[in-house]
């Protein structure tokens, strides 16, 4: 409800189309994914999406340019993608070499793309989103909450999760309760707003 009142609409990410490894596949089944999964995701939700699920976070420069042509702006990492960064604006010595452990998660990145596009990158919490799908986090709701709140140390930071949906009732049975408690309790935490 928060983000329909704030943008107007729902959440909701678009999905390639099917679940092709993109940087495995010619540019133009690349392109040809990222179109249908936004006209599905069209027909789906009554309008056009703003973040794209890439099939097992894989992703090269052609997926991210597909995604750009295709007017879809948010695509969703793991931080052992990044290489390095650089603030906008900045030149071409300005660049910084990160790390999974060095790369701050709580924040957005742009991509710039050959051509003037843009993709701008949100890379998931890779210790809670493994927590969640792996490890015992989903056992208890309220433990849940507390590790989310931690995670999240300074104004207008970002905590990504971002697991399979089966993680949820099928791999960890009863999941979805524990995330449900989870939200509720972050749901009355002033200092956080649920966006996804």
């Amino acid at each position: 409800m928060a983000s329909h009142a704030r943008t107007g609409h729902g959440n909701a990410w678009a999905s390639a189309y099917g679940h092709p490894i993109l940087p495995l596949s010619t540019a133009r089944d690349v392109r040809t994914q990222v179109r249908w999964g936004r006209r599905d995701f069209e027909h789906r939700f009554g309008r056009a999406p703003e973040g794209m699920w890439l099939p097992e976070m894989a992703v090269d420069r052609t997926a991210l340019a597909a995604l750009a042509e295709a007017g879809i702006t948010l695509a969703l990492l793991a931080p052992h993608q990044a290489r390095r960064i650089r603030p906008l604006g900045a030149g071409d010595t300005a660049w910084t070499p990160v790390t999974p452990e060095s790369l701050d998660v709580r924040r957005l990145y742009r991509c710039l793309l050959p051509g003037g596009g843009f993709v701008d990158v949100l890379f998931r919490h890779a210790a809670l989103s493994h927590g969640v799908a792996f490890g015992a986090l989903l056992r208890d709701g309220v433990e849940l909450a507390k590790r989310l709140r931690a995670a999240l140390d300074h104004d207008g930071s970002i905590v990504a999760v971002a697991v399979d949906g089966e993680t949820y009732g099928h791999h960890h049975r009863f999941g979805e309760m524990a995330l449900a408690a989870a939200l509720r309790v972050l749901r009355v935490d002033r200092d956080v707003e649920l966006v996804g």
